[in-house]
């Protein structure tokens, strides 16, 4: 056991929470992390669960794979071993010492197949052998509610794990170049190509950072050069990868400008055009940033052109704490009081009151998500908006509606769930926008744009709500 002041137990449920406390030492610094070897098992038990396309099967992959990494590469404790260090932590798996009778460890009925019991009986086993040391159990708030009691009667400690901040795939990452290759990349249009190595055989030599690993088709690169900076997007080329421009800089649907980097990549992403009307499009970021906004200005603007023929708006008609009881009318009216978003964005962008003569003069429809089974989407432009109130069997029947000429807009915002304590699976990293992120990206026909707080419109007061809030 290393010689540090603070040790940390997680249990199952807290690694599956925040799978990255194994590999951002930001998240726990100079602290030396415990897993449990049972965690093992129910780590390979959960990423096999339904075939493994769970929201937990996911992060539990995550979790053995940072485990399996620490292991190859040499940073992983056996025994005996010292402590080998990464970065501001160390890590360290054990096993219970079933040999040690914990006091109050057993009372009411708290048997050895009760859920956590192995991380509690390492935490008391590593306290036991280092009294000195601040030994803390870490759990999910949500997943682990009775151990916490069990640590508080054996007198040891705990919290619970930090939430985990969105930093998963966002869509874009930034480049540097030199004179000469941003000279070339301006010079780029929707058809021309460069390749990839050539762009990133300059971003080595002026000395930038890039992670080029893993790059995803449609992935966009802000290009760098002082204080110019230019959008591409990188596209497949047999078994590598090339960069297109951009219509981001000259598409301003219904008159609607971008206010950011990352608004001019969304409305790229939904610049369709006649060869090209079937994209699966994801926009991620807080309220206020312009999702809905530019989805739909961009959906008029395809529907005047002809491009496509229909647009379809769905929600998920969900209540975000209190209940409103049940709404007098038919299914429109009852849906009406969720529509507004939809409403007030078709007023401001047309400069009209008259919301049922919009959506009739851009054959615009809203639909609640139950109402999506069974229907086939041609020729049509779906937005599917505030999905991350949406299940995963919610996004895959949206999803699979799509036909002939028809693309699909997701957007949502993972901080802003409803009504939380509806379904288990729902939260900040188990909904169906989070699962159309992890399954859909890379794919050819998918684009991603994450938006941040820094492309809030709404006001300067959203803008701050957001950042610290």
């Amino acid at each position: 056991m290393p010689d540090k002041d603070r040790i940390l137990v997680f249990t199952t449920s807290a690694l599956i929470g925040n799978p990255y406390v194994l590999t951002d030492e930001k998240l726990y610094p100079n602290a030396h992390i415990v897993v449990s070897t049972a965690t093992l098992g129910k780590l390979d038990r959960f990423g096999k669960e339904q075939g493994g396309t769970t929201e937990r099967a996911f992060r539990s992959r995550m979790v053995a794979e940072a485990i399996a990494k620490l292991h190859h590469s040499g940073h992983f404790l056996k025994e005996n071993d010292h402590p080998v260090y990464t970065g501001c932590k160390t890590f360290e798996l054990l096993d219970a010492d079933r040999k040690n009778q914990h006091e109050n460890l057993d009372a009411d009925g708290y048997n050895e197949s009760s859920h956590g019991r192995f991380a509690l009986m390492v935490a008391l086993d590593v306290k036991k052998a280092h009294p000195e040391a601040e030994v803390t159990l870490v759990v999910d708030k949500d997943y682990d509610s009775v151990i916490p009691i069990r640590a508080h009667r054996c007198g040891l400690k705990f919290e619970y794990v930090l939430p985990m901040p969105y930093v998963g795939y966002t869509g874009f990452t930034k480049i540097w170049v030199s004179d000469k290759v941003f000279a070339s990349i301006c010079g780029l249009t929707e058809h021309t190509k460069m390749a990839m190595s050539y762009v990133l055989a300059w971003n080595e030599e002026m000395g930038g950072y890039t992670k080029t690993d893993g790059l995803k088709a449609n992935q966009y690169l802000q290009v760098l050069n002082g204080s110019s900076q230019r959008i591409v997007r990188v596209v497949k080329q047999g078994n590598g990868f090339s960069v297109v421009g951009t219509a981001c800089d000259s598409w301003k649907p219904l008159g609607v400008a971008p206010k950011s980097s990352t608004q001019k990549m969304l409305l790229d992403a939904l610049h369709l055009s006649p060869k090209d009307k079937e994209r699966y499009v994801i926009g991620l970021g807080p309220g206020g940033c312009g999702k809905t906004y530019l989805a739909l200005a961009a959906a008029m603007e395809l529907q005047d052109k002809k491009i496509v023929k229909n647009i379809v708006y769905v929600r998920v008609l969900k209540e975000s704490d209190e209940t409103m009881g049940y709404l007098p009318g038919n299914p429109d009216e009852k849906g009406d009081p969720y529509y507004q978003p939809l409403y007030q964005n078709l007023q401001k962008l047309v400069g009209s009151d008259d919301v049922d003569y919009i959506m009739k003069m851009y054959n615009i429809k809203a639909m609640p998500v139950n109402f999506v089974r069974g229907i086939t989407f041609d020729d049509t432009f779906v937005i599917f908006d505030e999905a991350q109130n949406a299940n995963v069997e919610q996004m895959k029947s949206v999803s699979s509606r799509l036909g002939e000429n028809s693309s699909l807009v997701v957007l949502g915002d993972i901080s802003q769930i409803d009504a939380y304590g509806t379904s288990s699976t729902m939260n900040q990293f188990g909904n169906g926008l989070v699962h159309a992120l992890n399954t859909m990206k890379g794919e050819e026909p998918v684009f991603v744009v994450g938006l941040d707080t820094v492309d809030i419109v709404r006001s300067k007061i959203s803008r701050l709500v957001a950042e610290k809030q």
